[in-house]
């Protein structure tokens, strides 16, 4: 890896998050390590810098746009379309903004790392240097688990190529290879284990704490294949967070209760608006979409009895009539909080996904009631009526029912493209949508998952700057 193609300027106290363009160069001598790094407080700005580069705007978007659960907006002056349309190549803005993104925050976190060595720590303050460490460690291993999520052709392939681990800052000129499937997912997993030991038992919603930690470790074991580890991390959390109830769900959207949230990234008036992957201005009064809810997402939400239909569809949502082409169907997942319209914190990690990875886990493991179970538990906490414990008479029909109750509870949330490339790869599920709703754009309506486009081209600046990268099949 080239640093010219990932590394912003890094100046901490004055960093602010550019997610449509992370590719400018730091020249030598930007940055000097031994003025930028002399106290803790300067360590906690560089966290703090840390944080604010993890942009997540262009990935909730996309999640939503290039699959089924997005339609043309009625202020659309033609926003994204060609994601719509399925377009992906390695020259594709999206590629190279996640990319860039990622390796962004893994070279803040290995940059403010290396910069703690500078720092004399008393032993009274060792404590907080170590939770400052282990708040790094865990960005940076989440930061590549998503590398590793979009830009691996295949989880279940040990040899394949994956992404490229940073563990240091690299020298301008170092190219670096993209490690194997299995290589990637034990780096990650150590840098976890790691940041586990160091972290503080709790930093409140907005940092990283052991709970955080220890809900990335169930994703990962997930995703990895050990689903006995994601059972077991995932009942730990699960006896520790309850699931929101009805009033607390609503409010948790618009930032007032924080009742089921693990993590969030907090969003104050100057920091990025979360709400414009979708709107231009407005979110809720006088809304102003590019984007727009599907008509098949739509349909699939019991209306004004699941409590997640006035989260996932505004009031100014106009129903005409079913899958009709005037159908306006507002996005109503990020509200806006006071300080701005379409400013919102982002809930990285709730206990609901927890309880989904606890399903999952359990259907591949064989306790196809027990999974039942859980998945009702989802259920019986967001209906306003009595709900029946679902029966799943095989794992294909307890692994749909999963992926559907996950397709609602997490909408708009930065999961569905993942999903339909983990899930539907095992399901042999890919993109279809209604009609009406690719009829928006004139797009097609199918993306079978056989499609190489269920995985990130490696951006062509990367492929241009570094030989030892090579682009994924397909592209």
């Amino acid at each position: 890896m080239k640093i010219r193609i990932i590394f912003i300027t890094l100046i901490f106290g004055f960093l602010t998050s550019c997610e449509d363009n992370a590719t400018e160069i730091v020249q030598p001598g930007t940055v000097v390590d031994e003025v930028a790094f002399e106290t803790i407080e300067d360590l906690e700005l560089g966290l703090n810098g840390v944080y604010n580069t993890y942009a997540m705007n262009a990935q909730i978007r996309f999640n939503a746009v290039f699959t089924d659960n997005a339609k043309r907006g009625f202020s659309s002056n033609g926003q994204q379309q060609e994601l719509f349309n399925f377009f992906l190549n390695s020259n594709s803005a999206i590629a190279e903004t996640i990319w860039a993104d990622r390796y962004g925050v893994i070279n803040f976190a290995n940059r403010v790392i290396e910069g703690s060595e500078l720092v004399e720590v008393e032993e009274e303050d060792q404590d907080q240097v170590d939770n400052i460490l282990g708040q790094l460690l865990a960005l940076r291993a989440i930061a590549h688990f998503d590398l590793l999520k979009y830009y691996t052709p295949d989880y279940n392939n040990p040899e394949a190529k994956s992404a490229i681990y940073m563990d240091l800052v690299p020298d301008i000129n170092e190219e670096l290879p993209r490690e194997s499937v299995q290589d990637l997912f034990d780096l990650i997993r150590q840098d976890l284990l790691n940041a586990q030991e160091l972290v503080n038992e709790d930093n409140g919603v907005s940092f990283i704490d052991k709970d955080v930690v220890k809900a990335y470790r169930a994703e990962l074991a997930l995703y990895s294949g050990n689903n006995q580890l994601a059972l077991d991390l995932s009942n730990e959390l699960i006896g520790k967070y309850p699931l929101a109830d009805q009033n607390q769900y609503l409010n948790m959207f618009a930032d007032t209760d924080t009742t089921e949230v693990i993590w969030q990234l907090f969003k104050g008036q100057d920091d990025t608006r979360i709400g414009s992957a979708f709107f231009f201005n407005f979110a809720v009064t006088n809304a102003d979409p590019y984007w727009e809810a599907s008509n098949q997402l739509y349909n699939l939400v019991e209306q004004n009895v699941d409590i997640r239909s006035f989260a996932l569809f505004g009031p100014e949502t106009n129903i005409v009539s079913e899958n009709s082409e005037d159908n306006v169907i507002i996005i109503n997942k990020y509200p806006g909080k006071g300080i701005d319209p379409l400013v919102n914190d982002i809930k990285m990690m709730r206990i609901s996904e927890i309880y989904l990875i606890k399903a999952e886990a359990q259907a591949k493991l064989n306790s196809l009631p027990e999974a039942a179970q859980t998945v009702f538990e989802i259920r019986d906490a967001r209906f306003l009526t009595p709900q029946n414990v679902p029966t799943y008479n095989d794992l294909d029909e307890a692994l749909i029912d999963i992926l559907k109750e996950r397709r609602i509870e997490l909408a708009f949330e930065g999961q569905r493209y993942l999903d339909l490339k983990r899930l539907g790869g095992e399901l042999n599920l890919g993109v279809t949508r209604n009609e009406v709703d690719c009829g928006s754009f004139s797009a097609p309506c199918a993306l079978p998952r056989s499609s190489n486009k269920f995985t990130f081209p490696i951006p062509q600046a990367e492929l241009n700057a570094n030989s030892n990268v090579e682009q994924n099949p397909g592209y």
